[in-house]
């Protein structure tokens, strides 16, 4: 869990900061999102009327298969954060706090915990490219024989006629198997 107890800044008036320094690992994450490096960052809490703002820039690096290549290569990823998180227990009498109007806000724990756990992995998901690439220039696979073309040329004739070899499609079943995907 990558978190900090604000019980005091809760007590504080609004417009109080505190200024954070992040830099620990998480496994949760670092299994969901397949992190390679400890999430490091600078985040600044600010108390506000209803909760906590948080705001700030975090980075770590994750492992991802290129959709080019199908290799697996390691990219910086920096996420933005400017989320409110919202208590769900009143720091000072210890009673429930009313559900807030956003039934999907991020909220602090019952003990004026701020988890930023799931803040991180749900922006780090938005922050993945659709098709990563291991390189702007990277040139797949050779569309007869499946060789990466990007450790020189394959040798079949470019020109060959007929629909793309079994190979090719059994390379690319395989090579998704390896990366976890599951089809339905």
């Amino acid at each position: 869990m990558i978190g900090f107890n604000v019980s005091q800044l809760l007590k504080a008036p609004a417009g109080t900061i505190r200024r954070v320094q992040v830099d620990e690992p998480d496994n949760t994450l670092a299994a969901d999102l397949h992190l390679v490096s400890a999430t490091r960052g600078s985040l600044r809490l600010m108390r506000t009327t209803s909760g906590i703002l948080v705001t700030g820039q975090l980075s770590h690096s994750a492992e991802c298969t290129c959709s080019r290549c199908l290799e697996t290569f390691v990219r910086p990823q920096v996420i933005q954060l400017n989320e409110e998180f919202l208590p769900v227990v009143d720091v000072n009498t210890g009673l429930p706090v009313e559900e807030p109007c956003d039934p999907d806000a991020f909220k602090l724990t019952p003990n004026h915990v701020l988890d930023l756990t799931e803040a991180i992995r749900q922006l780090s998901i938005l922050e993945e490219p659709l098709q990563p690439l291991c390189d702007v220039n990277c040139k797949g696979l050779c569309v007869s024989c499946g060789a990466n073309l990007n450790l020189g040329p394959c040798g079949c004739q470019e020109g060959s006629e007929g629909e793309p070899s079994r190979s090719l499609r059994s390379l690319m079943a395989e090579r998704l198997r390896q990366a976890g995907y599951k089809p339905e």
